[in-house]
């Protein structure tokens, strides 16, 4: 018997620990509440009152079951705690406190409601719909959601979402700040959104699809992070690997706030180059008005600093090519008095309000600023250079972003949101010169403005508008609206804009005559250096439906139809057309049809039968 025991308990924990786990993800910057009202006998109650109530801040939504005796209220903040109280003439009222929600989910909370004739002044009764996380309804694809305690209590070595994305084992960080990855695809392919808004490199040029040096945010003003790996719901797109979503923390009626101070070096993380790393961090968020409206500001700013990298070229040499740049040819060529510690900065502000405009209406509105700045220096063990060939890399990234969630009758409500945002990066140099490399004995010489900077600049400015109408009707949760997207690109990328000449000796360069040189301007000598200076925008409809057909059966269905455009097209190419057998001015110009389906069938009862028949099988073998 002791024997078939423990074969009972190594069934059930190899059951167990083949069920996947997810969590549903049914709005991207709010959570949802819903359930079903029924009386004692199980016949649903339409008619019922339900009061909704996020006690840190006081929001309220009273709703009505509508004929099949459910409920829905959306657009509610993340987190908790909320109490749902439950009414109806003629029976016992019906509550439940402590309940919380997580980015994206639809909980379901239901409630049984007795009648007075036979109920007990003090009884109250309520149902709460088990939570599964695999089985949830709404979960129609994978993904995981980190709730603020995790990210608050889970060791971070470079306070960073990819420490925490990587607790599903399916996104693979990679190396060498290369990002983020999901069943291999390029991490560009990814989309990062923080309140909705994308916060990923929008030019594609950062090898780790960041705006900067690393993500554009502190880690201390975010609430609660989701990844989706395979989501099938129509609102969603810009994006075939991960789609990667935060939203930031919001003020309540009580006044909090944090103070931080982090440190590292290669000490504490067994790193052979000589490095400090110092984040000063702090936030402050409570309320302006009590119960209506509140604030969150968070500022944070890195010092990362590194040794500078030594050259193993003589100083006199360098010293001889810069009197000859100086008194032959009239330069100013810089010093040599490289400082010896690279110290890269990141500094970032958020400002966010929260107003509870009345029962039915809630906006939010952030304002986030972040700047990084990035030294670099020319020097090598064969080569250094002056201080007219240094630059300071700047990245700098601002977006507002306002979100707007109505409730226009028990069954109707919206969701809006509206955002502009501005990417700039572009070079600090010391000198507007050719770049100029002399070959001296000790090695190579730099100096002038470094090549790749002569004619470099880039700034887009995406702005979004999202609109989103959410329709309860009986067993149905029909979704449509539209999602438009535009971007404004300038993109200086002159490379030997001022010309690169190449010199083999230093009598070379004081008599002018290089071993190479290489020139690039624009065609049109009143422009010399020519911008692509271009947009492209898309614009998607979609509409989809929730079909709860029964306890254990949902199915999600809707089509999603994007329209891509492009401003200008590129001037045509006779040469290129000659060449590969088509034209070069060929633009977007045509739209996807995304039909979408996914089911959710809970088999609970499924897994218990196979349960009792590996048990049964087993039981058979050891000749029970």
């Amino acid at each position: 018997m002791k024997r078939i025991k423990k074969a009972r308990l190594v069934a059930a924990i190899a059951l167990a620990s083949t069920l996947p786990m997810g969590n549903a993800f049914a709005q991207e910057t709010s959570s949802s509440i819903n359930g079903t009202i029924v009386d004692s006998e199980g016949n649903v109650l339409s008619g019922a009152t339900v009061i909704v109530i996020h006690e840190p801040t006081g929001q309220r939504k009273t709703l009505t079951t509508n004929e099949s005796g459910r409920y829905s209220a959306r657009g509610l903040r993340v987190g908790g705690p909320y109490s749902i109280e439950v009414t109806h003439d003629g029976y016992s009222e019906a509550e439940e406190d402590d309940v919380f929600i997580k980015l994206g989910e639809d909980r379901a909370i239901n409630a049984v409601l007795v009648q007075d004739a036979i109920a007990l002044d003090t009884v109250k009764a309520v149902g709460v719909a088990a939570q599964s996380a695999t089985f949830n309804p709404d979960n129609m694809g994978a993904g995981t959601s980190v709730s603020q305690e995790q990210i608050t209590n889970l060791p971070t070595v470079d306070r960073d979402i990819q420490d925490f994305v990587r607790l599903d084992s399916r996104v693979n960080v990679l190396d060498f700040g290369r990002g983020i990855s999901v069943s291999g695809v390029n991490n560009r392919f990814n989309n990062i959104t923080i309140d909705g808004v994308s916060i990923k490199d929008p030019f594609g040029l950062e090898a780790g699809n960041s705006p900067g040096l690393s993500q554009p945010f502190s880690l201390d003003t975010i609430e609660e992070l989701s990844v989706q790996l395979s989501p099938y719901d129509v609102t969603l797109g810009d994006f075939t690997g991960a789609n990667i979503n935060a939203i930031t923390k919001s003020g309540t009626n009580e006044f909090s706030g944090r103070a931080a101070f982090y440190y590292g070096n290669e000490d504490l993380r067994r790193d052979d180059d000589p490095f400090t790393n110092e984040t000063y961090s702090l936030s402050l968020g409570g309320p302006i008005i009590k119960d209506r409206l509140f604030f969150f500001l968070a500022y944070e700013k890195e010092e990362r600093t590194s040794q500078a990298d030594g050259s193993g070229v003589s100083s006199g040499d360098a010293q001889q090519v810069a009197d000859v740049a100086s008194n032959v040819w009239g330069m100013l060529p810089g010093s040599l008095n490289a400082p010896g510690d690279i110290v890269e900065e990141e500094e970032s502000v958020v400002l966010k309000l929260d107003w509870n405009i009345n029962d039915y209406h809630r906006a939010s509105f952030k304002l986030q600023k972040n700047e990084d700045v990035q030294p670099r220096f020319g020097n090598s063990s064969g080569e250094i250079s002056l201080s007219s060939n240094w630059y300071t890399n700047t990245f700098e990234n601002e977006s507002y972003n306002l979100n707007l969630y109505s409730d226009w009758t028990s069954n109707f409500s919206t969701e809006l949101r509206v955002s502009t945002s501005t990417f700039d990066k572009y070079p600090d140099v010391n000198a507007r010169y050719p770049e100029i490399s002399v070959e001296m004995p000790s090695g190579t010489v730099l100096l002038g403005t470094e090549q790749n900077r002569h004619a470099n600049n880039l700034n887009v400015e995406t702005d979004n508008i999202y609109l989103e109408g959410s329709y309860f009707l009986g067993e149905h949760d029909l979704t449509f609206g539209i999602d438009w997207k535009q971007q404004d690109i300038y993109n200086i990328y002159i490379r030997h804009g001022f010309g690169t000449y190449e010199f083999d000796s230093l009598d070379e360069f004081a008599a002018g005559t290089p071993s190479y040189y290489t020139f690039n301007q624009g065609v049109d000598p009143s422009n010399p250096y020519p911008a692509a200076n271009w947009s492209w925008e898309n614009l998607a409809f979609f509409i989809q439906d929730n079909w709860r057909v029964n306890d254990r059966l949902t199915l999600q269905y809707g089509l999603r139809y994007d329209v891509p455009s492009v401003g200008d097209k590129p001037r045509y190419n006779q040469d290129f057309h000659d060449a590969f057998g088509f034209a070069n001015n060929n633009v977007m110009d045509e739209g996807v049809f995304q039909p979408r389906f996914g089911f959710n069938y809970d088999m609970s009862d499924a897994v218990a039968w196979w349960y009792w028949f590996v048990h049964g099988w087993i039981a058979e073998c050891v000749g029970v």
